[in-house]
């Protein structure tokens, strides 16, 4: 059971339910983007003191608890801990309505994300094929595979994302696979150059992308190596 039908078979809509800057009112649950937490704790709080249509009646006040519950009850411990953390300096955290909880675990989630791409793009700048056992292709390439999945969470990828990747693998000791490589970085060169200047995630949208992008640069890597290995070159 997702959140949209707990919120709909408890009967509490009314907390996902909030005015925009224009005076239109959104669900949270769809247009979350659309609204900070701090701009969800000022709505709330207006709700609590208001007079007339806008204030919470006694039946939407008993809820607010179980609101906060519904919410939380959707969580694993350690991600509650890592939320409380973020947000218990709010003096009224344990209050807040499951709207605001909400958005408090999207806000906690998208900052641990971009923790690991950012990571993750280290990583890769690092990575490094002669600091491997044996100048393993496939494992430097697997773990290039595994960070490139981790930064595919963020907007888009540096345009240069597959020359990059293919860069750590010119110099091995194998002078047929560097010319492979070379090969394949000339191509792929060259669909990368066409979106410099442009939106980075349109490079996903070139015809080539299929043959020049980075899972796929990384799939053939893994297969002339296996390729290479078999013939003990």
């Amino acid at each position: 059971m997702n959140l949209k039908q707990a919120v709909n078979e408890f009967g509490q809509q009314s907390f996902y339910a909030i005015a925009n800057a224009s005076g239109k009112v959104q669900d949270i649950l769809e247009d979350h983007h659309s609204f900070t937490v701090a701009e969800m704790i000022v709505s709330f709080e207006a709700c609590l003191i208001a007079t007339g249509g806008e204030k919470f009646d006694d039946y939407e006040l008993d809820e607010i608890p179980l609101s906060h519950l519904l919410v939380e009850s959707m969580m694993t411990d350690p991600f509650r801990t890592k939320i409380r953390t973020r947000f218990s300096h709010h003096n009224s955290f344990d209050d807040f309505p499951g709207s605001i909880y909400f958005l408090m675990a999207l806000d906690t989630c998208n900052a641990s994300v971009a923790h690991e791409i950012d990571g993750a793009v280290k990583l890769l700048d690092t990575l490094s094929l002669a600091e491997l056992p044996g100048e393993s292709v496939t494992e430097c390439a697997t773990e290039a595979q595994r960070l490139f999945k981790i930064m595919k969470y963020g907007y888009a990828l540096p345009t240069k994302t597959g020359s990059h990747i293919l860069g750590k693998f010119t110099k091995t000791s194998s002078e047929f696979s560097n010319c492979r490589v070379f090969e394949l970085l000339a191509m792929t060169k060259k669909m990368e150059t066409k979106y410099k200047l442009r939106d980075p995630k349109d490079v996903t949208k070139d015809t080539d992308y299929h043959l020049y992008g980075p899972l796929a640069l990384i799939a053939t890597l893994k297969q002339e190596h296996s390729d290479l290995v078999t013939d003990n070159n």
